[in-house]
């Protein structure tokens, strides 16, 4: 597995992304895996993503970074993913489901930088 690799590419979408396929939709959504997590809050079309955990009303894990890193920049579909055994979802399903065919454009969508973190 390339953690090293995984851990850069996220860092590149972290930030806040126009997604109008997920316009008038609201929730937050928890990705785990064995190296840590991303927190996606959407909110009506306006999603960022940060490296901190959150409340979220979905969370999505895994046990390889690499799919992690694949479903949030929309390489994997979550439906799939889930379907062949690669992640775990619990919560709000439907969001997931709202979510999954919405996330193929984030790597080209940023708008802005990260939010500053506490104690960086």
């Amino acid at each position: 597995m390339t953690d090293t690799t995984d851990e850069a590419d996220m860092s590149s979408i972290w930030g806040v992304h126009t997604i109008p396929a997920l316009a008038g939709v609201r929730g937050q959504i928890e990705f785990v895996g064995p190296r840590g997590s991303a927190h996606m809050e959407i909110d009506d079309g306006r999603v960022t993503l940060s490296p901190h955990d959150g409340t979220a009303d979905v969370v999505i894990r895994s046990d390889e970074n690499s799919d992690l890193l694949r479903l949030v920049r929309g390489e994997l579909n979550v439906v799939i993913a889930v379907l062949q055994g690669r992640v775990e979802a619990s919560g709000d399903l439907l969001l997931a489901l709202k979510v999954a065919g919405a996330l193929p454009g984030l790597g080209r969508t940023q708008t802005s930088a990260a939010p500053a973190q506490a104690g960086a």
